[in-house]
C-alpha cells in the first residue's frame, strides 16, 4: 500500500510511505474473514475489541472523501469528527461489555 500525505495534489509515482500488507485468501484481501472471526470471538466471550461503530463510520467517511477528492482533481478534504456525545456513548458501551456488566 502506498501513502501520499505531502507534496502536490497531482499523482506522483514516489510515495511518502510504503506499507507491506500480508497476502491472505478471501474477499477484500482476506479482511472479510478476519472481521467475521473477530465478531464471532467478541460475541462468544465478550472481551475487548479494536473496533466500534465510530471507527466504522470514520473508515467509511474517509473512503467517501477519498473518492470525492479523486473525482475533483485531488482536492483535500477533512473528515468531520463525530459528535463527542456519540463517541462517549460507544466508548462507555465497550467498557461495560468488556467488564461483563
Amino acid at each position: 500500500m502506498r501513502v501520499w500525505n505531502t507534496g502536490p495534489t497531482d499523482y506522483r509515482p514516489g510515495a511518502d510511505a510504503v506499507l507491506e500488507v500480508p497476502e491472505a485468501e478471501g474477499s477484500h484481501g482476506g479482511a472479510d474473514g478476519r472481521i467475521i472471526e473477530e465478531f464471532r470471538r467478541f460475541a462468544r466471550v465478550c472481551g475487548p475489541t479494536d473496533t466500534s461503530p465510530v471507527a466504522a463510520r470514520m473508515s467509511a467517511a474517509a473512503g467517501v472523501l477519498a473518492t470525492r477528492s479523486l473525482r475533483e482533481g485531488g482536492v483535500p478534504y477533512d473528515v468531520t469528527p463525530p459528535d463527542p456525545a456519540l463517541v462517549a456513548y460507544f466508548e462507555g458501551g465497550r467498557r461495560r461489555v468488556a467488564r461483563g456488566a
